[in-house]
């Protein structure tokens, strides 16, 4: 099975990309060691940053892609149905596994409105405050979102619900929300354009979900996780293993 990973630094999530990429550089290797391809949709700079860690790669450097999912869905229009995407912060302990009888596979289900997710929390009390009753499927009580870190659609019908969904949700969030919130640059609005919407869409067509986290081994190093200490106490070990330098910061 081959992976394919991504990262544009033109979408500026972060300040420090070889803080970023040096995380790509440690789940590529150990993803091949396990036996997977590698592919990489990527900026001319990721491209040469990584290179020599994936076997295949599509330079997006002339693409426009402002919000961080952007990249992510964009893969999933010009790749076959099957294809299966993944997160450079994923660390595999065993060879990743999929159901392809099911109709997605996703990394795994969060709660949307639970205490500790006090981001998504934050970023959905702002589209709480407008009737989204045209965007199709969009249920304000829906309570899970599905983590993408992992993403792949069984078939052109079911990838059709999810990927024209996200790009009409996008579009009206961009004329409508964003122009007077001006959340983009600080809130986590690609999860709830991305993961949020895409549970409402899932609930409401019926669609069998394959989650990743729960027949598979590895670790995902979301967000903040990246900067944690317990973290690079089991992150130095394997970076040393591999023979590869990282930083410690995103400073």
């Amino acid at each position: 099975m081959t992976l394919i990973f991504s990262y544009s630094t033109l979408i500026g999530d972060y300040v420090n990309n070889n803080f970023i990429l040096d995380f790509y550089k440690l789940s590529m290797v150990i993803a091949k060691e396990k036996g997977h391809g590698i592919k990489f949709y990527g900026c001319s700079y990721s491209i040469n940053y990584l290179k020599g860690f994936y076997d295949d790669f599509v330079d997006v450097s002339d693409k426009n892609f402002i919000l961080t999912d952007d990249l992510k869905i964009y893969i999933h229009t010009v790749e076959p149905c099957n294809s299966v995407t993944i997160d450079g912060d994923i660390i595999l302990y065993d060879k990743l596994t999929i159901n392809y009888d099911l109709d997605i596979s996703i990394e795994k289900f969060e709660p949307s409105r639970h205490p500790k997710s006090r981001g998504i929390k934050k970023t959905l009390a702002y589209f709480d405050r407008y009737d989204l009753s045209d965007v199709k499927y969009y249920s304000p009580t829906n309570d899970k979102i599905l983590n993408v870190g992992i993403l792949r659609f069984r078939n052109e019908e079911i990838k059709k619900h999810f990927i024209d969904g996200y790009y009409s949700f996008r579009e009206y969030y961009l004329k409508n929300i964003e122009p007077k919130e001006d959340l983009m640059r600080r809130e986590r609005v690609c999860v709830i354009l991305c993961q949020f919407y895409f549970h409402c869409i899932a609930v409401n067509n019926n669609i069998s979900i394959d989650a990743c986290n729960h027949t598979n081994s590895y670790k995902h190093y979301m967000g903040p996780q990246k900067l944690k200490d317990y973290s690079w106490t089991e992150l130095d070990q394997m970076f040393k293993k591999y023979g590869l330098n990282h930083r410690k910061s995103l400073q």
